[in-house]
């Protein structure tokens, strides 16, 4: 790393910028070291794509780990360059400089996942030129199925990580009050929908048959559904990011608000299995 650069940032700050990037480098540099010998033993190369899958089977897990990071090192980056301003003025000076090719930052943190994306189109390319039932048909066969298996298995992890990130995220926005918490963070648990509905009711006066409409909030996960309601403050309504959850009973599956006055019902479906 740029001298200059090392001393804008502190260790946290390093480690997700940069995240397993110097794994990924001695990776990329024992494979280039193996293609080469490859070459050094005849230049008219008849096969490589033993040399990927022994990679993708043993090594190039690094980039599953560098991939699921990505989104994290963005949003650093992007937070760095607002509020460093040291880290900022050396980055844009490392930016003009003829080394990076007047490249952005930003373009050097996609280049290991387009580096795995572009081994497997070039063993694709392989496999469509070589002969049908002969070993090297085999063997890029095999390495396009490895290299497929360590995108989409980063691609998964990619996933699995927004969706915990959401939930974190939609957990912090309920306040339980003196309501048993319920357990949103949960591996096997993504969101599916959120959004504002109206709940329909009967006026309050017996003597009223006017129907009420009261705004409520519904956060719809794949195995839970939590319908709350916006917290009410001196003036108005808090935003959507603010909610109010309220006392609870148990009844046939669905948990109901109680003692709740002009605010919304809260409906909790947990399969039968959160009752207090």
């Amino acid at each position: 790393m740029c001298r200059d650069l090392d001393d804008t940032l502190v260790i946290h700050d390093k480690k997700t910028l940069f995240s397993n990037i110097l794994h990924v480098y001695e990776v990329s540099q024992r494979f280039l070291k193996d293609l080469l010998s490859r070459i050094d033993e005849n230049i008219l190369i008849t096969d490589v794509c033993d040399i990927i899958h022994q990679y993708a089977l043993y090594d190039f897990s690094v980039y599953i780990d560098y991939i699921r990071n990505q989104g994290y090192q963005e949003r650093a980056y992007s937070s760095l360059m607002q509020t460093n301003n040291p880290f900022a003025l050396v980055m844009r000076r490392l930016e003009e400089s003829p080394l990076c090719r007047r490249l952005p930052f930003s373009s050097f943190l996609l280049l290991p996942f387009q580096r795995i994306t572009r081994i497997k189109i070039l063993v694709q390319n392989i496999l469509k030129r070589t002969k049908e039932g002969t070993r090297e048909e085999n063997t890029a066969s095999r390495a396009l199925t490895s290299v497929s298996e360590i995108i989409k298995e980063s691609n998964t992890q990619v996933g699995q990580m927004k969706q915990m990130e959401e939930l974190i995220q939609v957990n912090n926005t309920l306040e339980f009050n003196k309501l048993k918490a319920v357990p949103i963070v949960s591996k096997a648990r993504f969101l599916e929908k959120r959004g504002e509905l109206y709940e329909l009711s009967k006026g309050a006066s017996l003597f009223s048959s006017r129907l009420k409409l009261t705004p409520i909030y519904l956060f719809l996960f794949n195995d839970l559904l939590i319908i709350t309601c916006k917290k009410r403050q001196a003036k108005g309504y808090t935003p959507h990011t603010d909610q109010q959850l309220h006392l609870i009973k148990w009844s046939e599956n669905v948990l109901w608000a109680t003692g709740c006055h002009n605010i919304s019902t809260l409906f909790c479906l947990l399969g039968g299995e959160y009752a207090s």
